[in-house]
């Protein structure tokens, strides 16, 4: 009986050892990020247009730099209004960081200037390929702040922009649509909201610096971007543009 007694108490303190053990694991374990991986698409709805104080303020025009010797033709830099657009991206998540692909596109009122305070209007098509990582903070939480920076490679169509020319300088009345295309880099800041792991909600505002050095003009050929008295230059447009939309993950 006194064998049995003791070995019932070395039962029971085991026991409480154990259930010890247990419970400072419960309270000592770290709790995990809320994503651990993810891949997913989103689209999202978009507000943005290329600020006024750069080259697209309605006053520039811009010759390829084949006119001196090939056929000659002028485009002209609109200014842009501000509006709305929408997108798709798809993205791979793991931990804190993230890797997306997205596609952006807005139409947009055109306008530039006619002299004697004609202002002339148009209409243009703003697309973008982005390519961003992203950073996420308070990962153990729904509410995730995150930072997001990275390039685009945009392009910019506008409508009845781009006439052919004589050696005179006599300006064809036939007039051609005007794309211009570049790079630009960009950087965000951002709140992303998940529902639950499959489906989370985000917006963001965005500051785009871009940088328009191909042009293709009336006769449809791209060329180097060059303005109105041939020397070489850049067309700057930079943006703030504003985002909204929602994820779902693939698994």
């Amino acid at each position: 009986m006194v064998k049995n007694l003791f070995q019932s108490r070395w039962t029971l303190v085991f026991l409480l050892l154990c259930a010890s053990q247990t419970q400072a694991g419960i309270f000592n374990e770290q709790p995990k990020n809320l994503v651990e991986e993810r891949s997913y698409a989103a689209v999202f709805g978009t507000l943005c247009d290329i600020n006024h104080s750069g080259n697209f303020n309605g006053s520039v025009y811009i010759t390829p730099a084949s006119s001196t010797s090939g056929p000659q033709e002028m485009s002209l830099v609109p200014r842009i209004k501000r509006s709305f657009g929408a997108g798709a991206l798809v993205g791979y998540r793991r931990d804190q960081y993230a890797l997306e692909i997205a596609y952006w596109r807005s139409n947009h009122i055109a306008q530039w200037d006619g002299g004697t305070s004609t202002v002339y209007e148009s209409t243009a098509v703003y697309q973008s390929v982005n390519l961003d990582l992203k950073r996420y903070f308070f990962p153990k939480i729904p509410a995730q702040p995150y930072l997001q920076a990275g390039m685009s490679f945009p392009w910019l169509d506008v409508k009845d922009a781009s006439f052919a020319y004589a050696s005179d300088g006599t300006v064809s009345n036939a007039s051609s649509d005007a794309t211009y295309s570049g790079l630009g880099f960009n950087l965000a800041l951002g709140m992303e909201i998940y529902v639950n792991s499959m489906f989370s909600v985000f917006g963001g505002v965005e500051q785009r610096w871009s940088g328009f050095n191909k042009v293709k003009g009336y006769y449809r050929e791209t060329e180097d971007v060059q303005n109105g008295v041939n020397s070489s230059f850049n067309l700057k447009g930079e943006g703030v543009n504003f985002f909204a939309g929602a994820t779902v993950s693939f698994f």
